[in-house]
């Protein structure tokens, strides 16, 4: 995950050195593709964990720089995520083409007001749905944290995950107890928000049988 890479230059120009070393094996490299996050105002895609994100140009270029060349560069994960499949290409440090530039869909200018308006948005379409009855969100994985630390004026009585290692513990950064999928408290709610719209007919289901009958919505 280079999202995680703070020196993605260096990262790549090594890892051109392990494939080389290792014989010219596919190299495979997947990340958050940054023009689903600013096309989809996913405000909750963007927090502190990741200090790089990418535009698909942008990810091309800077393996073509290090001395890769792109087999293959396609969005995965219902386009939420970019996979490049890279071979060994011209040598490291050869030059690539001129960079290329902020593309239309990866430009943070326009990204920053808007999404603040999809907040502002998404919580009155969460009141609408009865959320000041009670309400949780499903997934505390990134999405979920993030979701949790901006909605200020109206957070989640719970966050749901099936991973039991962080069952019985607290949401980073505020007060929002982590449950079960099963337990007992979540039929009682008026409302469950999916973070994760690739795992919405999966989690629906569970709450069915669960014995929730309110409002499921999906990011």
């Amino acid at each position: 995950m280079v999202e995680h890479v703070p020196n993605i230059g260096e990262f790549l120009a090594e890892l051109r050195a392990i494939a080389a070393a290792c014989g010219n094996p596919v190299t495979v490299i997947e990340t958050p593709a940054f023009e689903w996050i600013t096309a989809n105002l996913c405000f909750w895609d963007v927090f502190y964990e990741h200090c790089n994100y990418f535009t698909r140009p942008c990810l091309a270029w800077l393996c073509e720089r290090a001395g890769f060349s792109v087999a293959d560069h396609r969005v995965v994960f219902g386009r939420q995520y970019q996979l490049l499949e890279l071979k060994l290409g011209h040598s490291q440090k050869a030059k690539a083409g001129a960079p290329p530039g902020i593309t239309a869909t990866g430009n943070l200018g326009p990204f920053g007001p808007k999404a603040e308006r999809r907040l502002i948005t998404l919580e009155r379409e969460l009141r609408g749905l009865g959320a000041a009855r009670g309400w949780a969100i499903w997934g505390a994985g990134a999405k979920g944290v993030a979701l949790v630390n901006r909605l200020q004026s109206l957070k989640p009585r719970f966050v749901s995950t099936p991973m039991r290692r962080k069952q019985g513990c607290f949401v980073l950064g505020s007060r929002v107890p982590v449950i079960g999928p099963t337990d007992p408290r979540i039929p009682g709610l008026a409302l469950v928000l999916v973070t994760n719209p690739n795992y919405e007919a999966e989690i629906s289901s569970i709450l069915r049988q669960s014995g929730f009958i309110h409002t499921i919505r999906t990011l």
